[in-house]
This record gives C-alpha cells, structure tokens and sequence, in this order.
C-alpha cells in the first residue's frame, strides 16, 4: 500500500467543503514545501508556528490569516 499526501488550503474552520487543493504529494515533507511555495508565491505569510503545526498535527492553526492550511493522508491500495 502507498500513502499519499494532499496538501489542501482552507477556511479558519478547516472545513471540509472550503478545501482547494494545491498539490498530492509522495511524502509529508514534499506537501509541506508545497505549501510554502504557494504561500511565497501568492505573498501569504508562513511562520515558524505554521511549519511545526503542519510537521505535528497536519495543518496550521490560530494564524492571523483568514485561511489555513492542512495536510490529509490517504492510503492507496
């Protein structure tokens, strides 16, 4: 089984149908420089609290942006 990796931004509420997708990723790692890729390419700021909460619990949380961020992982067979 292969797992992978989507990187998604969303509403402050981290609510399933606010979900954009931004890219699938092999690993967790990969889905987090995504995120900073987006983040640096639409000008939104991304913190060293953003990065611990993606690398700990997959998403960010109580940022001052009115989005979010959040990793969900599948299992493919």
């Amino acid at each position: 089984m292969k797992r992978i990796y989507i990187a998604y931004f969303t509403d402050s509420w981290h609510s399933t149908d606010s979900r954009t997708l931004i890219r699938v990723c092999s690993n967790k790692e990969k889905a987090i420089k995504e995120i900073k890729a987006y983040c640096k390419k639409y000008r939104i700021s991304f913190t060293q609290a953003d990065q611990y909460h993606l690398e700990t619990i997959s998403q960010t949380q109580c940022s001052e942006r009115d989005m979010e961020f959040e990793i969900d992982t599948q299992t493919m067979d």
